[in-house]
């Protein structure tokens, strides 16, 4: 199971206006994994996600006056993926591990009645620390 905090900050300036937007999110990421090729402390696997979330935009934009008009809107955040990658055993229970994955999210902003829904993908390389809950592997 993995979670995520997502924060990104996006500015646009043009002749006279400039627009200021910020993301906060929470993610739940489940996934499982099937490994093979295990050899002592090293094996690969494949995995396979999928993602649920939940945050804010916070946006700030000029009205026709000059002065800063402030929105806020709720996201719903849902997603998939799947990956192949690394991983080597420091302990039983402790590895340190890399993957490249491929993700795909999509993103749906609600403010009143009004819904805009935007779409990403991108495929992504991480390095980490993995903790394992579990029996102990027989050698």
């Amino acid at each position: 199971i993995g979670t995520e905090y997502i924060q990104y900050s996006d500015e646009f300036s043009g002749a006279s206006y400039k627009t200021h937007s910020t993301v906060y999110s929470v993610v739940f990421n489940p996934f499982t994994r099937y490994y093979f090729a295990e050899q002592r402390k090293l094996a690969f696997f494949v995995q396979l996600n999928g993602s649920v979330g939940y945050g804010q935009n916070f946006y700030t934009y000029p009205n026709e006056d000059g002065s800063a008009q402030k929105e806020i809107t709720s996201i719903l955040v849902y997603g998939e993926g799947a990956g192949i990658g690394l991983v080597y055993f420091l302990m039983d229970h402790v590895g340190l591990e890399t993957q490249i994955s491929y993700n795909y999210s999509d993103n749906n902003m609600k403010k009143d009645i009004h819904t805009t829904e935007a779409q990403n993908s991108a495929i992504t390389l991480g390095a980490g620390i993995s903790f394992y809950f579990g029996k102990k592997k027989s050698q």
